[in-house]
């Protein structure tokens, strides 16, 4: 029997994921066998492999603004209009962040197998590094959103999130032979009606993407659900053996994918810690 972790991208609304994973890891005792994370749950991801959530929660608590984790520059927005660069904004504090926090040495010596996704430009396909092969510049690459983040170049590629293939990276967890998968989304999977208006195409493209990874949450989680009750129903289906999924979700929306602000940060913690104690 193998129990696994999947983690969803979601940029700053990860902060739900380090609550629902302090429920999970710290309170419940629960130490998956494989974990797996796309563009910020990448970052939980390793944490859970490298047994750091109180780490984890450390630097999140940490983070005080945007530029914490990224910075904007108007050089750099005029670079990207001149065609002279591709991405809107600099990873640069991330990048400090996961230098720091990275530790190959606790990867390598942990019980739990790690994997993070990301989506070579050149070839389109998605690739899931292995914590043997793994680097700061892979988990790095995961939470690399096109277009807003400049792309990560490794092995003469050009790499981007994960979750431009696989948001939710359920299937690899059952190839990996997961019997049990707790997966924890950084958004509901049905979009939450939001008042506001969106006053620049940044906030339009970020709300669109939101929607349409909505889409694909519901489709890869309906589908495997689907699988279930099908296999209840004939006692078999195809080749496919009865998976236990826990889906553990936020109820409503705390923030928007690029803003890390201290407040909504707790909030979002907070409501991880409460909606996966109502699943475990």
């Amino acid at each position: 029997m193998k129990t696994a972790f999947v983690l969803s991208g979601g940029g700053a609304k990860g902060a739900f994921q380090v609550g629902a994973l302090i429920w999970l890891c710290k309170v419940k005792n629960i130490t998956p066998d494989i974990v797996i994370g796309i563009s910020t749950g990448s970052l939980q991801g390793l944490a859970v492999a490298q047994q750091d959530i109180d780490l984890l929660h450390e630097i999140w608590l940490n983070i005080k603004k945007d530029s914490d984790i990224y910075t904007k520059s108007i050089v750099n927005y005029t670079k990207c209009l001149l065609g002279l660069r591709n991405g809107i904004y600099e990873f640069d504090g991330l990048r400090r962040i996961l230098n720091k926090f990275f530790a190959k040495d606790k990867l390598l010596k942990s019980p739990i197998d790690f994997y993070a996704g990301k989506v070579s430009l050149q070839t389109g396909n998605i690739v899931y590094v292995n914590k043997q092969d793994m680097t700061a510049d892979d988990v790095l690459a995961s939470c690399t959103i096109p277009v807003f983040f400049t792309t990560v170049d490794k092995s003469n590629q050009q790499w981007v999130d994960g979750g431009v293939r696989d948001i939710i990276p359920l299937k690899k967890a059952i190839d990996l032979g997961a019997d049990t998968i707790y997966v924890i989304l950084c958004s509901p999977r049905h979009p939450n009606t939001m008042y506001k208006r969106y006053s620049n195409i940044i906030e339009v493209l970020m709300r669109v993407l939101d929607i349409l990874l909505n889409e694909i949450y519901i489709n890869d989680i309906e589908t495997a659900l689907t699988i279930n009750d099908l296999i209840d129903t004939f006692g078999s289906y195809k080749d496919y053996k009865k998976i236990d999924i826990k889906v553990i979700e936020p109820e409503y929306e705390i923030s928007d994918s690029l803003e890390f602000d201290p407040s909504k940060i707790r909030q979002g913690i907070y409501h991880g810690l409460e909606q996966a104690s109502k699943i475990v």
